[in-house]
């Protein structure tokens, strides 16, 4: 630990903090919802924004984030780490880490200050799906299917899929080739989950406090000591607690 400090503290090391804005529980899945990636070199030094749109329920945020960071390819070759708050961006769009370190070639750690409750999450995914998703959009909910196989498979489509056609004659339930609705649901919702228990955070002891953290990368002592270096004003790295801060401002800016 001792050495991975002193060499940090020797030179000004770049992290990158990434966080999505506010949204309301209650707007259907699709709607758009900022997210924004921030390079500091520390101790503070904001050296690039960029801004996104995801899709709330949708399952395009490891696409989005790793198309908007692949132009930083100068930034990343000295990134120690890029932060995500969390692994759930716009309500239930899970950030695949490992498809995004695979992607980038850099360390990569969500944070978060209180333990997820899976089973809670599993309980809420079901409720808030069944409630943002009618019978009628199966085609969205293919989409984001096609998704999660994707980032199950650590790859990135280069274009979002054409949607399975649906048969209006046949009711709102049944769609060409595929399962029925309810059917669908539960696999869609299994599909999620996989992704978010791959990725289960455990507890790190940083010199302000208790943070949970999944990681790909990097070990947990190095971790610690870059969380430790570049948490300034806050628990989390300034990366971090920036990219809150704009993505939180940007929404009032999105027409709901």
């Amino acid at each position: 630990m001792e050495i991975v400090k002193r060499r940090l503290e020797k030179q000004q090391f770049r992290t990158i903090g990434v966080d999505d804005g506010h949204f309301e529980l209650c707007m259907p899945a699709g709607t758009p919802v900022p997210v924004c990636c921030v390079g500091i070199r520390d101790p503070g030094i904001i050296e690039f924004v960029k801004l996104g749109i995801i899709r709330k329920d949708m399952l395009d945020v490891t696409e989005v984030v790793i198309r908007m960071l692949l132009s930083e390819e100068g930034f990343l070759s000295q990134c120690r780490c890029i932060f995500t708050n969390g692994i759930t961006f716009g309500g239930f769009n899970p950030l695949d880490l490992e498809a995004m370190h695979n992607a980038l070639k850099t360390p990569v750690a969500s944070l978060c200050d209180r333990k997820p409750d899976l089973s809670r999450m599993e309980y809420s995914l079901k409720l808030r799906l069944k409630s943002c998703f009618e019978p009628g959009s199966l085609p969205d909910l293919y989409n984001g299917m096609e998704k999660v196989r994707h980032a199950a498979e650590g790859s990135i489509p280069d274009s979002t899929p054409d949607p399975t056609p649906c048969h209006p004659r046949r009711g709102d339930s049944e769609c060409r080739g595929s399962a029925g609705y309810g059917e669908t649901m539960d696999r869609y919702v299994e599909d999620i989950l996989s992704i978010i228990k791959r990725m289960e955070p455990r507890p790190v002891m940083t010199k302000k406090g208790v943070l949970y953290s999944a990681f790909y990368g990097l070990n947990e002592e190095e971790l610690i000591a870059i969380i430790n270096a570049s948490s300034h004003y806050s628990l989390m790295p300034e990366c971090l607690r920036v990219a809150h801060l704009i993505a939180s401002a940007s929404s009032s800016l999105l027409d709901r």
